[in-house]
């Protein structure tokens, strides 16, 4: 039955299995196959909201990569206390990203072994140099992959998935092994309050984005937590 499958296509597509025709297929169907994931992903995503909570995540780690390589053990501490509600929001974001790949993947994947198949040992496209491990001469799926990489870079950006989001920082510094752990310092009472308030935010953010309550309960539930976090701050202040 594949057998008969791939023949009825290899039919259909007769006039693109040589090049440069085989060429302009291959690079037009990726193309229009990674329009289609990536349009999916904009619309099925909040992408404005992953992008605050990937700013968030990636200032968090730079900020405890900095602590540790000063070996600042106070402010590492305060950090970590945070660690719950990143966690969080890393969860988030990896099942928001996963949603759409699910959709897609078996598919693409089919699709993939079917045109494979179909074009088999031929020589998809040329390349005007002789490129490391690849060569000079590609079959489909090396010219497929080379083709979506390169639209899914360029049509992410395009659709404003791809978040600038700065340097994470450097790489995380262990402290050093032969000191002595120190005590860590009890929180005081203003972070104990503040951090008990972002621990519900982010209880609030996985809520609205697994769509149990509604944008405007979300947003009016938020706005009355910030202005906690922010009555706390101005309170030890004074």
């Amino acid at each position: 039955m594949f057998e008969g499958i791939i023949d009825w296509v290899k039919t259909v597509l007769s006039p693109f299995l040589e090049m440069p025709n085989s060429t302009l297929f291959v690079f037009g169907l990726t193309v229009a196959l990674t329009l289609l994931t990536v349009a999916a992903n904009r619309l099925l995503t909040d992408v404005d909201q992953l992008r605050e909570y990937e700013i968030e995540t990636k200032q968090y780690m730079k900020e405890l990569n900095e602590a540790r390589s000063r070996k600042d053990r106070r402010v590492v501490s305060k950090l970590e206390r945070k660690e719950p509600r990143i966690r969080s929001l890393q969860s988030i974001v990896a099942k928001q990203r996963s949603k759409v790949s699910l959709i897609f993947m078996f598919p693409l994947m089919a699709l993939y072994l079917l045109l494979g198949a179909i074009y088999s040992t031929r020589t998809v496209a040329i390349l005007p140099f002789n490129a490391p491990l690849i060569g000079q001469y590609l079959s489909f799926g090396w010219w497929y992959l080379i083709c979506y990489f390169m639209s899914y870079t360029l049509l992410s950006r395009f659709f404003g998935l791809t978040f600038e989001t700065g340097e994470a920082g450097p790489k995380a510094m262990p402290l050093e092994p032969h000191e002595p752990p120190k005590p860590m310092p009890e929180p005081s009472p203003k972070e104990q309050e503040t951090l008990k308030l972002e621990e519900q935010l982010a209880k609030l953010d996985a809520m609205y984005l697994k769509s149990r309550i509604s944008q405007e309960a979300y947003e009016k539930l938020k706005q009355e937590l910030h202005e906690k976090i922010k009555r706390i701050t101005e309170k030890h202040q004074e």
